[in-house]
């Protein structure tokens, strides 16, 4: 599953282009909203889990195609340690102002150590990358032993999906859990976020849905 249309370059230069729309766009979007305090009210269980482990150490969070860092500014605390990539320099000049750390990355290609990470999130994008296997893969490289991951995306299997231009790729569940297990990591949680749309106050049958996948990575048996 591959999208050779693009290359990283070109995927640069269009994320760069839209930032300050994009930035706009996200302030006043109801649904990324909703999807940010339900994923960081997921990665607070975690981190909360991880910090119970090492008490003295803070627990390291990327966000991996982080945008402007909304999700990471709700997991200030003094336990953790929060860093943004994303592809978009301009996205992480906003995103400084949220995170410890901003990379200027390609989410196939992570600069970060092996076994280096506590906790990777993965927010609607792993449908915009140009090879989805190979970001999983490092997902899986960076991650320590029984670090953890929560990724979303949008389910493809909601009849109200819409497909996006932005989008490379399509997932539903059975072939997102099949990517990630092939990729060497374990589902220990799969959910839905579904946001509801409305109309002058009024709820619409039409509604939102993203897939949620919490996991980890397992230790290696001797």
């Amino acid at each position: 599953m591959v999208n050779e249309s693009l290359d990283e370059q070109k995927l640069r230069e269009y994320y760069d282009s839209i930032a300050e729309e994009r930035f706009n766009w996200v302030k006043k979007d109801r649904a990324s909203h909703i999807r940010h305090l339900r994923v960081s009210s997921e990665a607070r269980k975690f981190i909360e889990e991880l910090a119970s482990k090492k008490p003295n150490e803070k627990i390291v969070v990327l966000d991996v195609g982080a945008g402007f860092g909304e999700i990471l500014a709700y997991l200030r605390s003094p336990n953790t340690y929060r860093v943004a990539c994303d592809i978009s320099q301009r996205a992480l000049e906003i995103a400084k102002r949220n995170v410890d750390d901003a990379v200027v990355c390609n989410a196939e290609a992570l600069p970060f150590h092996d076994n280096s990470i506590d906790l990777i999130l993965c927010v609607e994008v792993i449908e915009h990358v140009i090879n989805p296997a190979n970001l999983l893969k490092e997902i899986k490289r960076v991650l320590r032993p029984r670090g953890k991951f929560i990724l979303t995306t949008p389910n493809a299997d909601n009849k109200y999906y819409k497909h996006d231009k932005e989008h490379l790729h399509r997932f539903n569940r059975e072939t997102l859990i099949k990517l990630i297990s092939e990729a060497g990591l374990k589902v220990t949680f799969l959910s839905s976020i579904k946001i509801r749309h409305w109309k002058w106050l009024v709820p619409l049958l039409s509604y939102e849905e993203s897939i949620l996948i919490k996991g980890e990575k397992e230790e290696r048996k001797p």
